[in-house]
């Protein structure tokens, strides 16, 4: 791969891009949470076919990439013609988000940072059956992307690796749970 910016400068524009996202951006509906998430609005007034600007055609968007400091996965949201709201952050950033909330877990992207739950959070990967619902059977033929959203629902932030379904699981003393993939 060619370098085409160099590192500080893609930083920069990096850091900028997430302060769309950010509660006082233009973007802050495209914010997924448990993650940062950096990106860009658009919103451009169309083009007359008498020459100059449609009154009230727009064409709305925004693309934004996740995690933000390591992305993997990039989403570009066209709203073209947009009804009553018509900015890229009104109207394409909650789409951007709908779609990334769906994709991240199908794709075992784990969030940078425990979601919020009403359960008190847990460092790293400690398992404690009791916060779950389902208790400890209840991973058997879930997918690593449906076992990670059940941690994370309660605050617990795994380590994971792989993909598949999960076919055995250990509780080692200190609460540590491991989960098999087949």
């Amino acid at each position: 791969p060619v370098r085409v910016l160099k590192e500080d400068t893609s930083k920069k524009l990096r850091d900028m891009m997430v302060d769309v996202v950010s509660p006082e951006g233009t973007a802050k509906r495209a914010s997924v949470e448990g993650y940062v998430v950096g990106g860009k609005t658009g919103t451009a007034r169309k083009v007359s076919k008498q020459g100059g600007y449609a009154k009230g055609r727009y064409f709305a968007s925004f693309v934004g990439f996740i995690p933000a400091h390591d992305p993997q996965l990039a989403i570009f949201i066209g709203v073209d013609e947009p009804e009553g709201k018509y900015y890229g952050g009104q109207v394409a950033a909650p789409i951007f988000k709908e779609i990334a909330e769906e994709v991240l877990p199908l794709l075992s992207i784990l969030p940078e940072r425990p979601k919020k739950s009403n359960l008190p959070p847990i460092s790293g990967y400690v398992f404690d059956p009791d916060r779950l619902d389902d208790g400890p059977e209840g991973f058997y033929d879930l997918s690593l992307g449906e076992s990670l959203q059940l941690l994370h629902s309660r605050g617990i932030v795994p380590l994971a690796r792989g993909s598949g379904l999960i076919y055995q699981q250990d509780q080692t003393p200190g609460g540590r749970l491991r989960l098999y993939l087949k």
